[in-house]
């Protein structure tokens, strides 16, 4: 079943908006390098390399081969934050199945 990205960002814009001082990454990027660093098994730290130097990484979560990609403490921010919503609750089609791929896979805040 194809995950349907765009009703997943649509959900997810609201509940990680820019802060005053700076811009936001886009919070589907964000979102979608969750799961690689589960089913590749990488740390916040190396999630963030991959996406400097591995064309499929980035082409996956968005990023063009000339963009900047988030830090590593950006990831420990999209995760720590509190969302203003609960992310468990998002029901898109193909979502449930990019998440139980691997079974300690956990939605952010649960």
């Amino acid at each position: 079943m194809p995950i349907a990205w765009a009703r997943i960002a649509s959900l997810l814009e609201p509940l990680y908006p820019a802060s005053k001082a700076e811009p936001a990454w886009p919070p589907l990027a964000m979102f979608k390098a969750l799961p690689l660093t589960v089913w590749c098994d990488l740390s916040d730290v190396k999630v963030a390399e991959a996406l400097e130097d591995r064309p499929s990484f980035r082409r996956f979560c968005g990023f063009s081969i000339s963009e900047a990609t988030p830090a590593r403490t950006e990831f420990m921010r999209f995760q720590a934050r509190p969302p203003r919503a609960d992310l468990t609750s998002i029901d898109a089609p193909g979502i449930r199945t990019m998440v139980t791929i691997d079974s300690d896979f956990q939605p952010l805040h649960t």
